[in-house]
């Protein structure tokens, strides 16, 4: 499987003069453009926004599924032990979603 692009990315100008595009560069090249017409611009910036945070919040994502799972929950509380349960496997669903599995 194929590895992305490493960080950091930043928001920045696309590698041509489209004024509809909003860039995502990284460190040696262009890894996204956000398209946009007229009122969507600002849209287009927080995605652009959102797809730089990328990298950062995939390693966080990581870091977290490595130690969240060996936190010690209260035996009493089955509602919390439910969310955090529910809340780990959509974490594993977003790194899964991000190296192209489907598990």
């Amino acid at each position: 499987m194929a590895k992305h692009t490493p960080g950091p990315w930043e928001v920045g100008s696309p590698n041509y003069q489209d004024q509809r595009a909003i860039g995502v560069v990284g460190p040696t090249w262009n890894v996204a453009d956000v398209y946009y017409d007229g009122a969507d611009k600002e849209e287009a910036k927080a995605n652009a926004r959102l797809i730089a945070a990328a990298p950062e919040l995939l390693r966080c994502l990581e870091w977290a599924m490595i130690w969240l799972p060996k936190m010690p929950l209260p035996d009493h509380d089955q509602d919390l032990r439910d969310v955090f349960a529910e809340n780990l496997e959509e974490c594993n669903r977003a790194i899964a979603k991000s190296q192209g599995r489907t598990d």
